[in-house]
């Protein structure tokens, strides 16, 4: 239907990507000052966690002065010796210009390390940097393998990201049930483009049979969520599926919505 578009892989992972790279700060606790006295000498005592710790409250600046240079310096020290959080913590500074000039070679680099370890973030971020060709040449097989590793241990955006690529057909053969299965793994996590997606699915009949209901379901879920990057469109598409039900079925859908609208992605 011409009301509803998908939009290109490349826009989408890249919208992806961004949202990886944002901390939810407003989250975490403030520390006081004899705190941080603690942390800072059990992370000089090569304490990893504490290193871990420290730098995370120097990025955000909770009880200190926000410090990007000591934030990257306690990064780097837990990275050095191979933790794997650390490593992608510090591969996203580097690929930000946080704290350090900007150098995406080295955000490609200590992605992988700590890939390679298993962390699934990092592996999300290889996979985006292999499919935008972001300081590597674009290597969709190699973006596809990527996203695998981290969709197979539960990474919403990993899992949305393999769906777009299985329905696109980008480094496999197209196949728009497999697509169907991922945005649908992402979608239950709360997963706002996905649940969009998988919407235009069961409006469509693409990998499924139509279901106006369960469109709508997912359309609603999509727009009432507050980091919903596509939010015009999935308002449209919400209110264009709801054209097809009675105002009985959409009330009845509005009542189950409301059990899984808090979900959170991750």
């Amino acid at each position: 239907m011409r009301n509803i578009v998908l939009l290109t892989s490349l826009l989408t992972l890249a919208i992806s990507l961004v949202l990886l790279n944002c901390r939810r700060v407003s989250e975490e606790p403030n520390y006081d000052k004899l705190s941080i006295v603690k942390l800072t000498k059990l992370a000089y005592r090569n304490d990893v966690d504490a290193q871990l710790t420290l730098a995370a409250i120097y990025q955000a600046g909770r009880g200190v002065e926000t410090n990007p240079k000591e934030a990257f310096k306690w990064y780097k020290k837990a990275a050095e010796k191979n933790d794997r959080r650390a490593q992608f913590l510090l591969g996203r500074m580097y690929y930000k210009g946080e704290g350090v000039p900007q150098d995406i070679s080295e955000a490609y680099n200590w992605y992988k390390r700590s890939a390679d370890q298993g962390f699934s973030s990092a592996q999300f971020a290889l996979g985006a940097m292999y499919n935008l060709g972001i300081g590597v040449e674009q290597n969709y097989p190699e973006a596809l393998k990527c996203f695998k590793l981290a969709a197979d241990q539960g990474l919403a955006w990993a899992q949305f990201s393999l769906g777009l690529m299985y329905y696109n057909g980008e480094g496999i053969d197209r196949d728009i049930q497999e697509a169907f299965k991922w945005y649908q793994l992402a979608a239950d996590k709360g997963h706002a483009v996905a649940q969009n997606y998988l919407g235009l699915m069961y409006y469509n009949g693409e990998g499924t049979s139509i279901d106006f209901e369960k469109a709508f379901f997912w359309f609603l879920l999509s727009s009432q969520k507050p980091n919903n990057t596509l939010l015009e469109d999935t308002i449209r598409n919400r209110d264009l599926a709801a054209s097809k039900l009675t105002d009985d079925q959409i009330a009845i859908i509005k009542s189950q919505a409301q059990i899984h609208k808090d979900v959170k992605v991750w």
